[in-house]
């Protein structure tokens, strides 16, 4: 499974997987007519699940929206030259990449923060999960700007130079 590009799309496949998990086990325990022990009873698994689902559907949703338009821009947006003035590591992110336990933080994001002049005026935008960490030095990546809300910008990651 490929490691997801943001932290809108890590939370679509996590609400998505967990409410596929409540819905099925909500319907098991349903059909089968089998009872929990605990507080809650085996028709509260269904309406969690839902629940999830429905989350992780709004989560996809701002996935797709925000790579259409990641497209739109990398497509007709200008593209102008970056500044990474942050490089940032999500250590509360965890993605096993091997079979095996590695060590904490070894498995964690990074992403960068870039500056970019556009029209006289100096803009920020943060990049993507990256899934390798960022060469250390000055990196000048390009940027896709919005001409029209020049705010509006991204990063394209195959610019920014990663560590093997």
């Amino acid at each position: 499974m490929r490691p997801p590009d943001s932290i809108s799309a890590l939370r679509a496949m996590t609400f998505g997987l967990l409410g596929a998990a409540f819905v099925a086990a909500g319907t098991l325990y349903g059909c089968l007519g089998v009872s929990i022990r605990g507080a809650a009873s085996s028709w509260a698994f269904l309406p969690i699940g839902v629940v999830c689902l429905l989350v992780g559907l709004v989560c996809a949703l701002a996935v797709r929206r925000r790579r259409g338009r990641e497209g739109r821009l990398q497509s007709a947006g200008t593209a102008v030259p970056g500044t990474i003035v942050q490089v940032r590591r999500h250590s509360f992110i965890r993605w096993e990449r091997e079979s095996f336990s590695s060590w904490p933080g070894q498995g964690s994001p990074w992403s960068v923060r870039c500056t970019y002049e556009y029209g006289g005026r100096t803009y920020g935008v943060d990049s993507g999960l990256l899934w390798k960490e960022p060469a250390p030095g000055l990196q000048h990546p390009t940027v896709y700007v919005d001409p029209g809300r020049p705010k509006r910008a991204w990063v394209d990651p195959d610019t920014i130079v990663l560590l093997a």
